[in-house]
């Protein structure tokens, strides 16, 4: 099982250490190093400077320890012991308190977890529904949690609505909702509501000239006139196809060339296209 620190992304590799409060710090370290192969490299109580910098002083002389995952010495996770909280929800009662650990099997970590004293693991997957079938591995996965008894909450995303559209527009564009109003109530019957649509058409008209900033006013303006009058995409497919269509002749054989490879290309590949 992996963590955090296989990730090549800059932001995750500066992560070095999390602090978790645990109201009996010898059950949580125990569970750590049973179920996760998490070892322990230090043991001791939060002294006042430290309690001080987190800004709980009465965090003070708190039981503590440091452990390290399996096979990692570079970063470290921190268990404080600390007074349960009551009626505590997980994700609910601070917001999200949670960090995350990268594995490579994330159905093998649940038939792990399964019978340990963690009691509140939280997987999220997001999927286009007309892309996964029930044979998807994420399906079986869902329908697992589902035969174990866990509570599993499905979340549609469907089309923004006008409200949400207004708020986009008036927020790109820098101005009061009310004052966005006409184009974002264009953009929503544009768009039908579509996310990746509107965001493609808002800059589809800055690209055409119809969406343009006033340096001196320090503001976005438009001429509704203009766009109306124009002979815009009615979807986003036209929409992404007239983007691409506007790209150089050398860029567009290339991508004609890609294209014959499927949806990945390493550059030694695109080198020789």
């Amino acid at each position: 099982m992996g963590d955090w620190t296989t990730s090549t992304d800059p932001l995750l590799l500066r992560i070095a250490a999390t602090t978790v409060a645990t109201p009996d710090l010898d059950a949580s370290e125990a569970d750590y190093a049973r179920w996760l192969g998490y070892r322990t490299i230090e043991r001791g109580s939060v002294d006042a400077a430290l309690a001080e910098s987190w800004g709980t002083p009465a965090a003070a002389g708190a039981r503590t320890c440091v452990l390290v995952p399996p096979g990692e010495d570079d970063v470290f996770m921190r268990l404080v012991e600390a007074p349960a909280v009551p009626g505590y929800r997980p994700l609910t009662t601070f917001g999200w308190n949670a960090f995350e650990i990268i594995v490579d099997d994330v159905h093998a970590l649940a038939a792990q977890l399964a019978d340990s004293g963690f009691r509140h693991l939280l997987l999220i997957g997001a999927y286009r529904d007309n892309e996964v079938d029930a044979a998807h591995p994420l399906m079986r996965a869902v329908e697992a949690v589902r035969q174990a008894g866990a509570p599993v909450r499905d979340i549609v995303l469907g089309p923004l609505a006008l409200s949400d559209i207004e708020a986009m527009t008036a927020e790109a564009m820098r101005c009061e909702r009310g004052e966005a109003g006409e184009l974002a109530r264009l953009l929503h019957a544009k768009t039908g509501g579509n996310p990746f649509f509107a965001i493609q058409f808002l800059k589809a008209l800055e690209e055409d000239d119809l969406v343009s900033r006033d340096a001196a006013a320090g503001r976005w303006r438009w001429d509704l006139a203009r766009i109306r009058a124009r002979n815009l995409a009615e979807n986003v497919v036209h929409l992404m196809v007239g983007k691409v269509a506007r790209l150089p002749q050398d860029t567009l054989s290339l991508l004609k060339s890609l294209a014959c490879l499927g949806n990945a290309a390493t550059i030694g590949t695109t080198r020789t296209c």
